[in-house]
């Protein structure tokens, strides 16, 4: 994994989810707590107790209250213009959802579908630049896009993220990377069952010692292990919300 240094623009900068009630985000804080060794700080009621998750003091991604809230997690890619990126998305077969909107002092941000359908958001940072720590454990590390159309979606990506993004093409599996950068997977797969989406993967140090944890926190492995490129992966399913998560082997890199 490459040292973090801070964020380029077109990259995955920050992931966020919303529940609908109070106790759905104090259950998930208190698993994701207990899990991942975090520390929360939530944010006013007004707005939707936007509870921010701390690894060692870098902030990490974010749990907040909103009606209709399932536990999605959605992933922003950085911009330095987020009105160009907005168009890029249009006119890429894109549906704009959120926005743009600003963020009081923090930034600017909105929230889209794909060309396939994933939902992911945009981000101009501000004041706050977002991740505070990527490519360590128990922390997201690696994003994954699952789609039925992989080609368009790597299509739309390189486009609507801007210039430098390049594709890197080995057998059936994409690779989104800039500057020698690699730090998104795109997956063809059937989405029937599951629609097409964006998944973080959180680096942890030991798959086994992990899957023991989620257990003993109420809840459930999905997929014991699956081999990728320079890693092994495991799916989880945790017990509030029942999102799916995924996590990767720290130690097969």
């Amino acid at each position: 994994m490459p040292n973090f240094t801070g964020h380029i623009a077109g990259m995955p900068c920050w992931i966020d989810a919303n529940v609908e009630t109070r106790d759905q985000r104090e259950a998930l804080i208190e698993f994701y707590s207990a899990l991942f060794g975090w520390t929360f700080e939530v944010g006013p009621v007004e707005s939707g107790s936007y509870s921010t998750a701390f690894h060692k003091g870098k902030a990490v991604l974010a749990i907040g209250e909103q009606a209709g809230g399932q536990g999605d997690w959605i992933t922003y890619f950085s911009t330095d213009e987020i009105d160009q990126s907005v168009e890029r998305v249009k006119e890429n077969g894109g549906q704009i959802l959120i926005g743009p909107r600003q963020v009081k002092e923090f930034g600017f941000w909105t929230v889209v579908k794909d060309c396939t359908g994933a939902v992911h958001g945009l981000w101009q940072p501000a004041s706050f630049p977002g991740f505070g720590a990527m490519f360590e454990t128990n922390v997201p590390s690696w994003f994954d896009n699952l789609s039925e159309d992989a080609h368009a979606a790597s299509t739309y990506y390189q486009r609507v993220l801007g210039d430098g993004i390049e594709l890197h093409v080995a057998g059936e599996m994409r690779i989104l990377r800039r500057e020698g950068r690699w730090f998104a997977s795109i997956t063809e797969g059937d989405c029937s069952a599951i629609p097409p989406h964006w998944s973080p993967v959180f680096l942890v140090d030991s798959l086994d010692q992990f899957k023991d944890s989620v257990r003993g926190l109420g809840g459930r492995i999905i997929v014991e292990e699956m081999p990728v490129a320079g890693s092994t992966i495991s799916v989880f399913q945790e017990p509030v919300m029942g999102t799916f998560m995924k996590v990767m082997a720290a130690d097969s890199n």
